[in-house]
């Protein structure tokens, strides 16, 4: 189910209990102001919700607004969030002791094989603070500061998770590098079926014999400048002693 769907249910849902709620007093609202107040809800935990709809249907004499719903939503939320924290804290120290294993240089540190799959919340909470080698290292003077950032870490989870959702939406889709290599494949023809890339060909000419004529005498006059030159640089020549008179 992509983000938007999940959205989507739980908008669904909220204004199936904003509904109840106000049947449940006699009253019945329009759709634009369930529409309304559903989304202002939307950044609840829905089972945050669930329990202050209750609330609302036994302790209210009239119908709950958004302010309302979320009074009653975190009305016991700081005091269930630091329960779940101690809890998954406690989690997370026995999994490392019967799991974690170190690597031979012992500067890495894993989870052996067969090691039971920990909740998505605990397991972000472990990599945001660390990983397994921050935990299976963790001795008595570093025991309450890794405690903090695990605690502090696990508290601004669902926050986290809402901001990593909308950002997101603002990246491109991701590129799956199979299917572009698939695509390029299919673009790209195979050397069987390539055509021949054409050979350059020699072009020759056929000069007429008064051509032919200028282009000797010109080779002739360029031998004889450079002659010339080159007698010119050697000074004059001496005679040979050994020659004959």
């Amino acid at each position: 189910m992509t983000p938007e769907q999940q959205r989507a249910e739980q908008l669904g849902w909220i204004i199936d209990q904003l509904s109840m709620a106000a049947l449940a007093k006699g009253q019945v609202c329009s759709p634009e102001r369930l529409q309304i107040n559903a989304k202002d809800l939307l950044d609840v935990p829905q089972d945050h919700l669930a329990k202050a709809f209750v609330k609302a249907r036994r302790e209210l004499d009239y119908i709950p607004g958004v302010a309302e719903l979320r009074r009653l939503a975190q009305s016991d939320d700081a005091g269930n969030v630091d329960a779940d924290m101690r809890a998954a804290w406690d989690v997370v120290t026995k999994h490392v002791a019967k799991w974690g294993r170190w690597n031979c240089e012992r500067d890495y540190a894993y989870l052996e094989t067969g090691a039971p799959e920990l909740p998505e919340r605990i397991a972000d909470t472990v990599r945001r603070t660390g990983g397994w080698t921050v935990y299976l290292a963790m001795d008595v003077d570093s025991f309450p500061f890794q405690q903090k950032r695990f605690f502090e870490e696990y508290k601004a989870w669902m926050r986290t998770e809402q901001s990593a959702l909308n950002l997101s939406r603002l990246l491109p889709p991701a590129v799956d590098v199979k299917q572009l290599a698939a695509a390029k494949a299919m673009r790209e023809p195979s050397p069987a079926t390539a055509p021949e890339k054409a050979k350059p060909q020699r072009i020759e000419l056929e000069l007429t014999p008064d051509e032919l004529q200028v282009r000797r005498d010109a080779a002739k006059a360029r031998l004889a400048q450079w002659q010339a030159r080159r007698d010119a640089s050697s000074g004059p020549t001496l005679p040979n002693p050994a020659a004959p008179a």
